[in-house]
């Protein structure tokens, strides 16, 4: 259906791709690691997100090398078909894994959005906050149980 030398090019730029991947993949994980702060860590480690992301990160980046290597490999030989198609599948999955992991991203700037919005509003609140009923008057506890100094 190619030529060996479209197959060629198409090897030598898809390696370049896979390259690229895996540093863009590497340079998003520091970018997390610096946003993440105590809270938003302990919060994702509750949920079981933690491993969850990290493994989609370490398992991208590893399939972006392997798919570097393999296609640097094909390059310094003559290949046939098998090769070509055995890169093909890999650079895609490559790609589409990276797809996978920018939804994760997003998703966790969704979370810190989230977490930061609640501390700023929890901030403004602060503890000098007393609790209205729907008569208008100040509530001493909720459905029987004593509000707390530090809960008002």
């Amino acid at each position: 259906m190619f030529t060996q030398r479209g197959k060629a090019t198409f090897i030598e730029s898809g390696t370049g791709t896979a390259q690229t991947l895996t540093t863009v993949i590497l340079t998003a994980v520091i970018i997390l690691v610096s946003i993440s702060d105590d809270d938003l860590l302990v919060e994702l480690i509750e949920d079981r997100n933690y491993e969850s992301i990290l493994f989609s990160f370490e398992y991208t980046v590893a399939l972006s090398i392997t798919t570097s290597v393999i296609g640097s490999i094909i390059q310094s030989y003559s290949f046939g078909n098998f090769a070509y198609a055995i890169f093909s599948f890999l650079l895609f999955y490559t790609v589409f894994a990276s797809l996978s992991i920018v939804s994760k991203i997003i998703t966790l700037g969704h979370k810190k959005a989230q977490q930061t919005a609640v501390g700023e509003i929890d901030d403004d609140i602060g503890d000098d906050v007393e609790i209205i009923g729907p008569d208008g008057k100040k509530r001493e506890s909720i459905d029987g149980e004593p509000i707390e100094e530090g809960e008002k």
